[in-house]
């Protein structure tokens, strides 16, 4: 649709709800990998990532049927929109655990062959987002989901000990590859792009950083609530964290761009979702990703806990002890008389 078909109310209710779903979109990769550096809680950062997992295949659910709307194809009513929701996003989360039990039988029947292994892995992933996607038509990321939730879980033993360091440095370089020409293409768009921005855009970007941030604190505030009701209390500097690490990445730049290459809608729309997705992406990634040290130090998060110190401390008391009586075992045999026992060099 070129700019001169385009209504003057282009920029509608269904394109601002499209927009909050791509920026709803969270990658927060590089903030799990900083805690599990400063030494943070596991299972902080386990919910930080299986959260932004789920969440970004609900996002992607609701992206494939808001641009349907922004296109202009009113063919459905909100009734068959909300049944395409449940069926992609259940059965999409149904296929991907029937298609990874299918995987991990036909691991078990290969033993120490990395080529195998590999690309079996590899091939289950994109297999079973097309399948999903293109045969089945429900959601393919949520089915790749739960392949990986479901491998994780039951499949982690079928891949041979030899194989598993390779295969787990094989996927985060693939990882890395994917993640960095998404960013360099959404940079090309951006700069082609860049001149032609008003300046209010650039005057709007930052409050909607703003918005973003303060919406995501309100929303995991009422989930930490509900949390209680089930007696899973959270701390108060892990609900900081969890909101702390909301940034947005290769998901929503990906979404954006798909946007952006989408002819059926209009211009300003495109440009204007591209725009503000990228200044998102830029400012969680310089803001909250570089400032993240910082506040798991002010919340205390880096220290170890008492009962974990002492459990540390007893053992490596118990080491010494343990190294001192078997060096007077050794110092009373006479084959070792001639040993310096401050150097430990036998003379």
């Amino acid at each position: 649709m070129e700019l001169s078909e385009c209504p003057n109310h282009a920029w509608s209710e269904q394109a601002a709800l499209m927009l909050g779903v791509i920026l709803s979109a969270t990658d927060p990769v590089a903030v799990v990998a900083l805690l599990k550096e400063l030494g943070c809680k596991a299972s902080l950062a386990t919910a930080i990532e299986g959260e932004s997992l789920l969440n970004d295949g609900t996002a992607l659910v609701m992206f494939t049927i808001l641009v349907k709307i922004v296109e202009g194809d009113n063919s459905d009513g909100w009734d068959d929109y909300i049944w395409t929701f449940i069926k992609m996003s259940f059965g999409g989360a149904a296929f991907g655990v029937l298609f990874a039990f299918s995987i991990v039988q036909l691991l078990q029947m290969i033993f120490n062959n990395a080529l195998a292994e590999i690309t079996i892995t590899l091939s289950a992933a994109y297999l079973c987002f097309f399948v999903a996607e293109y045969l089945f038509h429900v959601s393919g990321i949520i089915a790749v989901v739960c392949l990986g939730l479901y491998f994780g879980h039951n499949g982690k033993t079928c891949i041979s000990p030899e194989v598993s360091h390779f295969l787990e440095e094989f996927w985060e370089m693939l990882a890395f590859f994917g993640n960095t020409l998404i960013f360099v293409v959404a940079g090309i768009v951006i700069g082609y792009k860049l001149p032609s921005f008003p300046i209010i855009d650039f005057i709007q970007l930052p409050i909607m950083y703003l918005a973003c941030t303060v919406i995501r604190a309100f929303v995991v505030g009422i989930i930490f609530v509900i949390f209680r009701f089930f007696d899973a209390t959270i701390e108060a500097r892990d609900q900081v964290i969890t909101v702390w690490a909301g940034l947005r990445g290769s998901i929503g730049l990906s979404l954006a761009m798909m946007v952006f290459g989408n002819t059926n809608i209009c211009q300003p729309i495109r440009d204007i979702v591209m725009f503000h997705t990228a200044g998102i992406v830029v400012l969680t990634v310089c803001i909250n990703s570089i400032t993240m040290p910082k506040v798991v130090e002010m919340l205390g998060l880096h220290l170890v806990e008492p009962s974990k110190q002492l459990i540390y401390e007893r053992a490596i008391t118990t080491l010494q002890n343990t190294g001192q009586k078997q060096e007077k075992i050794l110092q009373a045999q006479s084959m070792f008389d001639s040993t310096n026992w401050e150097t430990g060099i036998s003379l």
